[in-house]
């Protein structure tokens, strides 16, 4: 009966108002049958026709308002996304070399691969996790293509306890490092250096991301690229944190850049949680 109400609303509302007018003119003045008929089922005619605009309108609206969020939510997707089929190739084929002259390497990556999957799983649940669960991630995966690339990676980390606790968007620092890796690392012979650090700077939490190479051997950073991660998760960050988000960066020379996040404690929000697993201070 539903589904007849909004497929023919308009005959619907007039079988309706006929059957009204015909029981009333039955049992008040059966003279007026004919009169009372007609009139009920213009009656119904019209309500039919109120209802069939109201509906449309309805479903109008809730067509715009999909619309609107199927295009606002995939930005709110990390990007890049951190577990890829060319990662998982590189890795795996990393792997299978490794097994041939270094087993316990080899068995050590095996378990960094599937913690880092693990944990990736975990923070692509919710939009909103903490710094030292995004460390986690990033430390493994940065653990993972070292042992790929060798001495072509060097990885500088420096993070303070203040910083684990911090509420942060599920994998948006996770491109800036994931960037320094395919758009500079893997295209360069010299080595490069990758720096994460997080501490506090009076009422500021600042994260630091860089990438550096001392002498380039001609092969391009990847600019374009690199922009279209820094305006995506830079975007990411102002929507999270609001206005009061400092996000900036500037070009290293010969080649590289270094990524600065400036987030004032009062918007920070810091939580409590003894789920997160501090994360030593080190620099490898």
């Amino acid at each position: 009966m539903y589904r007849l109400f909004n497929q023919h609303p308009l005959l619907m509302f007039s079988i309706i108002g006929a059957l009204v007018g015909s029981v009333t003119a039955m049992f008040f003045n059966p003279a007026m049958r004919w009169a009372l008929l007609t009139t009920s089922s213009l009656t119904g005619l019209i309500i039919g026709v109120i209802f069939q605009q109201t509906h449309q309108r309805s479903v109008t609206r809730q067509y715009s308002t999909n619309q609107v969020v199927s295009t606002i939510k995939p930005e709110l997707k990390p990007l890049p996304e951190p577990v890829t089929s060319l990662f998982l190739y590189n890795t795996l084929h990393n792997i299978a070399a490794l097994i041939l002259f270094d087993t316990i390497r080899a068995s050590e990556v095996v378990d960094n691969l599937a913690n880092f999957v693990r944990t990736i799983t975990e923070l692509k649940k919710t939009e909103q996790t903490y710094l030292g669960e995004e460390f986690k991630a990033i430390e493994l995966y940065l653990n993972i293509e070292r042992s790929r690339l060798g001495e072509r990676l060097v990885v500088s980390k420096q993070f303070s306890q203040e910083c684990f606790e911090i509420p942060f968007p599920s994998l948006a620092l996770f491109p800036f490092i994931d960037g320094c890796i395919r758009f500079g690392a893997e295209l360069q012979m010299n080595p490069v250096t990758v720096l994460i650090s997080c501490y506090k700077d009076n009422e500021t939490v600042v994260l630091e991301v860089a990438d550096h190479i001392d002498e380039s051997d001609g092969e391009t950073w990847e600019a374009a690229s690199r922009d279209a991660i820094f305006e995506k998760t830079k975007k990411r960050l102002l929507n999270f944190y609001g206005s009061s988000v400092k996000v900036s960066r500037r070009q290293l020379e010969p080649l590289g850049e270094h990524i600065t996040i400036q987030i004032p404690l009062n918007n920070a929000m810091i939580g409590r949680s003894s789920r997160h697993e501090a994360l030593p201070h080190q620099s490898v």
